[in-house]
């Protein structure tokens, strides 16, 4: 604070203590512009600490294959519920090393359209996700057996994560904020089935050991998606 700002700071604190005992508290405000902006800065960055860190730019170098080329996952929920919600949203540009105000629209639209996700407590259905995903991979020979514990071990990891659950700000004028929680725990689900990729899928070499060594960091599988 300003030497200036400090004797007015002061002059306040004085003129504060002369209000009669009856006045509850006295709110005791830098008058000065630049002292206000300080707060105003010091206010948004811990808001920032609180949405899910975001992929830094290295996440998305230093690798000249994708996930699908080291690790081809067949799909967890039916191509035409994620086509339709993908003509609905469009799904957030990712710019390395920026915070996130909100999660994927398309990610929420799918879980809604499963009755996994129910907006106004922002939970998500376990059950409700687990028997939509067996149903469409669960009868796969190599990552059938996997799946149940994933979403369990997900779930629990996902929905108890306090930066998951932050009020997402909308970046649509007219809309709600989406959720941070359904693209968390697909995220979370792949990037364990990609982890743990069965010997059978897994092309391995240098380039797909560098991809896991990424999310072991805590890159998202997005970023290595491609």
């Amino acid at each position: 604070m300003t030497s200036i700002a400090m004797s007015a700071f002061r002059s306040s604190a004085r003129a504060c203590r002369t209000i009669s005992r009856k006045t509850p508290r006295c709110a005791l405000v830098p008058p000065l512009a630049k002292d206000k902006l300080a707060l105003f800065k010091m206010k948004g960055f811990f808001e920032a600490k609180g949405q899910p860190p975001p992929d830094s730019k290295s996440c998305f170098e230093g690798a000249t294959r994708k996930a699908p080329d080291c690790c081809p996952l067949p799909p967890l929920i039916e191509k035409n519920i994620v086509d339709d919600c993908r003509e609905k949203y469009i799904d957030l540009k990712i710019v390395p090393g920026a915070k996130r105000r909100e999660g994927s629209c398309i990610a929420q639209c799918v879980f809604h359209d499963i009755k996994a996700f129910n907006a106004s407590s922002n939970t998500l259905d376990k059950e409700a996700v687990e028997k939509v995903i067996l149903q469409t991979a669960g009868s796969n020979e190599d990552i059938g057996s996997m799946l149940s514990k994933i979403i369990s071990d997900c779930h629990g990891r996902v929905t108890k994560n306090p930066v998951f659950l932050i009020q997402p700000i909308s970046t649509v004028p007219g809309r709600a904020g989406c959720s941070f929680l359904p693209q968390a725990l697909i995220n979370c689900i792949k990037t364990e089935l990609f982890t743990n990729c069965p010997s059978s899928l897994w092309f391995g070499g240098p380039e797909c050991d560098k991809l896991k060594q990424k999310l072991s960091v805590g890159c998202s599988f997005s970023s290595i998606v491609g």
